[in-house]
């Protein structure tokens, strides 16, 4: 089994928020229509979902600029939908 790495794009503007993988596709999500931001203390990922249940998570630690996204995910993410996540085993 191979793993290859799939370049990723996160696209950020007043009304939304869009993950490009590649061939992989594309998931958008509306800032109106989040229905859960789970946001990590550990390791700092947030995992967004729609609604409709479409999502995916953000990983900041792995890309160049990943606390500019966590500054824009913090200004546009309804503060009521936001909880946080915590992994077995990590350490508080």
């Amino acid at each position: 089994m191979c793993s290859a790495r799939v370049a990723v794009t996160v696209v950020i503007d007043p009304d939304r928020i869009l993950l490009i993988a590649g061939d992989a596709g594309l998931v958008e999500l509306d800032w109106a229509s989040l229905a859960l931001a789970g946001v990590c203390k550990h390791c700092g990922h947030w995992d967004l979902t729609d609604v409709h249940g479409a999502g995916f998570v953000v990983e900041p630690k792995s890309w160049r600029g990943g606390q500019k996204i966590v500054r824009r995910l913090r200004e546009r993410v309804p503060e009521g939908v936001v909880y946080e996540v915590r992994h077995p085993g990590a350490s508080e």
